[in-house]
């Protein structure tokens, strides 16, 4: 089941993305919620929006100088 939703599952998708220093994203949450930089949940929450039932992510690699991008939707159209 995807979150909050009343489904019965959903579409995923993830990506990595190759950035200069994954550092200079700070989440909380269970790493649900970006808290730094500033202004970049609230971007994710403004396209998540669109998208009813969605939600969306990121993450920095542990390992890597990459985020991870991860959404979830109703359909696989809409997560991708």
């Amino acid at each position: 089941v995807c979150h909050g939703a009343t489904f019965n599952f959903c579409w995923k998708s993830s990506i990595k993305v190759q950035v200069a220093d994954r550092t200079a994203v700070v989440t909380t949450n269970a790493e649900t919620i970006a808290v730094k930089p500033t202004g970049i949940q609230e971007a994710i929450d403004a396209e998540v929006a669109k998208y009813p039932q969605g939600r969306s992510f990121i993450r920095p690699s542990g390992t890597e100088d990459v985020l991870r991008i991860c959404v979830e939707a109703t359909t696989q159209e809409a997560a991708d």
